[in-house]
């Protein structure tokens, strides 16, 4: 394709610089018009010659081509969408967590990993939550976001790391 474009090029080129010598060449008058009118056609004919030679195989080939890189970008860009929406959803489910723990006195650390749903949604699918709290603490904690997020209680852990 670069190979292509450089010989367009040249011959856009050779046909400007004969073109320009043909002209200082010809005589004044009627004669020089005419010249200009042919230096102009070929140099017309020099830039869509290209465009004249392609076949409708070469066409399909290139607009193949497109099409493919086209479909691979859209779906690197859907995936990129997806990660980021997803941590996005951890960070908003992270912060409301963060938040009930604060309402209930305790200071904690908390971690969400979300995965998607048949529907494709992202929803929280383990949830750890880290700090110092009692054993009834983390048992109501444990009740209040089962009930809240639709969170079995078996996919909330706690460590007793101390948040500090």
């Amino acid at each position: 394709m670069i190979n292509m474009v450089g010989n367009w090029l040249l011959g856009v080129t050779g046909a400007a610089i004969l073109a320009a010598m043909a002209e200082s060449l010809a005589p004044k008058g009627a004669g020089k018009q005419v010249t200009r009118l042919v230096c102009g056609l070929v140099i017309l004919l020099a830039v869509i010659r290209p465009v004249m030679t392609l076949e409708v195989a070469d066409l399909r080939e290139i607009t193949d081509l497109w099409q493919a890189e086209i479909q691979k970008n859209t779906v690197q860009l859907e995936s990129q969408q997806e990660k980021q929406m997803k941590a996005v959803i951890e960070q908003e489910f992270e912060a409301y967590i963060l938040d009930k723990t604060a309402q209930m006195g305790l200071t904690c650390t908390v971690r969400v990993i979300c995965e998607e749903n048949a529907e494709g949604v992202q929803l929280p699918d383990s949830i750890s939550i880290g700090g110092a709290m009692t054993s009834e603490q983390q048992e109501q904690l444990r009740q209040a976001l089962s009930q809240e997020l639709g969170l079995a209680p078996e996919h909330i852990s706690f460590t007793e790391e101390d948040s500090t």
